[in-house]
């Protein structure tokens, strides 16, 4: 077979080659079914909606408030307190003394609860702790600097102000 005749039947066989195959090709997209929108799970009716809501605040103005709230007495005094709600959340504090190696430490912890029936959120914080014996202070100012953090206050529970103090 002579080289021209081998090469216009190379040619011709590339061409019916590429035109079944593009042929092909469209009869297989065609036979396809065409996809819609991905499907999706309707809502239930029991999903709940979550708003949330930016909180911001001044820290100047903000620890200038609650610096009067807790009186701060000096050491040697006579001095008690009474709990006090504020907005249907109450202090719960949990003090105990442990013996290490023939030593007494006192390790007290702080949280938060609620008067009502009703979970209750704001800023609050571990503060600070007096800390009496037989009603006279031994230490007036024991904690940390007033840093607020967001808390909810949970009925029938003690949400935790903090690691609490040893």
């Amino acid at each position: 077979m002579p080289k021209a005749l081998k090469i216009v039947a190379a040619v011709m066989v590339a061409i019916a080659s590429a035109t079944i195959g593009w042929f092909g090709v469209k009869w297989y997209q065609d036979s396809k079914p065409i996809a819609g929108p991905p499907a999706t799970a309707a809502p239930s009716p029991t999903a709940t909606v979550v708003a949330y809501v930016h909180l911001t605040f001044n820290q100047t103005e903000l620890s200038s408030q609650v610096s009067g709230l807790i009186p701060h007495p000096q050491c040697g005094e006579t001095w008690s307190g009474e709990p006090v709600t504020a907005n249907g959340v109450k202090l719960a504090v949990d003090a105990g003394v442990k013996s290490v190696d023939g030593a007494d430490y006192l390790t007290v912890t702080s949280g938060f609860s609620t008067v009502g029936q009703e979970a209750v959120a704001f800023l609050g914080t571990e503060g600070d702790y007096i800390v009496t014996r037989d009603g006279v202070v031994v230490s007036p100012d024991w904690g940390a600097e007033y840093v607020p953090q967001y808390a909810v206050a949970i009925p029938g529970s003690v949400t935790p102000a903090g690691d609490g103090v040893s």
